[in-house]
């Protein structure tokens, strides 16, 4: 088995835009009759490492070599290197079709909040109402009136499902704490074009259980 090293020119071209700086690598090798061209350095590596065995994705061009020999190229942009070096016409391919990754399975956190700042200057009524005297003349403050916090998971394109809570403040402007409640929690199947199913859960306070029940609300979406 011989071997030939044929001309390792273009190995250290460097083409440089601006600040960034790219190291094009390009080498030949003559093998058995065929010439092996290389854009990608490790390929290269590879290649001389298994003393020929390890050539990767090629491309073959039976004839191609200056004396008619069969030239096998690593990549598209080694056709183009080795056309320079040899004087014939570059030449353009298509980008091969990028594969678009899945959406799904996919999650999402979110959360909303609606709040104020007030200030009771001055009121004609010293409290909130006749039937509630609470003293608001002068007081004022920061509150939330209501909160969101929701979690939805989306197995598919057809299947959903989403856990949200909600908290209220009681508007007495007294104070206390904010307990959430269930406010959603189903899972939603979309099917035959425009159809669901909607399996939800029951509202429940925080503190107990949430009961899932088995009712199926079908319904169909109009535009």
């Amino acid at each position: 088995m011989r071997w030939a090293l044929c001309t390792p020119v273009l190995a250290g071209f460097v083409f440089a835009v601006g600040a960034d700086a790219q190291t094009f690598f390009y080498n030949e090798v003559a093998k058995d009759g065929r010439i092996y061209v290389f854009a990608s350095a490790a390929r290269y590596e590879a290649f001389t490492k298994s003393s020929g065995a390890e050539t990767g994705p090629v491309i073959e061009r039976t004839g191609y070599g200056p004396n008619g020999e069969t030239v096998v190229f690593d990549s598209q942009d080694a056709i183009n290197l080795y056309n320079f070096k040899h004087g014939l016409p570059g030449e353009s391919f298509a980008k091969p079709d990028e594969t678009k990754t899945s959406d799904y399975p996919s999650g999402k956190f979110s959360g909303l909040m609606f709040g104020d700042y007030y200030w009771y200057f001055d009121r004609h009524q010293d409290g909130i109402s006749t039937s509630d005297p609470t003293p608001v003349e002068g007081q004022h403050g920061l509150w939330f009136r209501r909160i969101y916090f929701a979690y939805d998971f989306t197995y598919n394109e057809q299947l959903t499902t989403r856990f949200r809570l909600e908290a209220n403040s009681n508007g007495d402007f007294t104070g206390g704490d904010l307990t959430p409640y269930v406010k959603d929690a189903y899972l939603k199947w979309t099917y035959a074009g425009s159809h669901e199913l909607t399996c939800p859960a029951e509202r429940q306070a925080f503190e107990h259980v949430v009961v899932i029940r088995a009712s199926i609300q079908p319904r169909r979406i109009t535009a």
